[in-house]
């Protein structure tokens, strides 16, 4: 199910995740040779190459605000989508192309409503 998900642009809210340290000393920390897209490539990795197993709890514990470092400017969106398209290369991802385009595609909606709420 999160696999088909992730295949289709989907993204979970990194901020929440909770990871046990037993499954970083497995399957390894975070790229450091990624400037913006190492929580990206990290979910990747965990959920679609090595399927691990998760939880959804039902309780907000952060509220995430619209934009952040990947969408603060064309040249981070830039560096975003080339470091996305890398990690969908490296988990062998069936469709990368077509996985960035609507992983971007779902975000126009944040730029609405920013702009609509400033």
């Amino acid at each position: 199910r999160i696999t088909k998900w992730l295949e289709n642009g989907g993204m979970p809210p990194h901020p929440t995740l909770f990871i046990r340290k037993e499954i970083f000393e497995k399957y390894g920390l975070y790229r450091r040779d990624m400037k913006i897209a190492s929580d990206y490539d990290m979910i990747l990795r965990l959920f679609y190459k090595y399927k691990i197993t998760s939880y959804y709890l039902p309780v907000t514990t952060y509220c995430m605000t619209i934009g952040g470092a990947s969408n603060k400017s064309l040249k981070n969106i830039y560096i975003k989508s080339s470091e996305d398209y890398r990690a969908m290369k490296m988990h062998s991802l069936p469709f990368p192309v077509k996985t960035l385009l609507m992983k971007n595609l779902s975000k126009i909606s944040q730029f609405i409503k920013k702009r609509n709420s400033s």
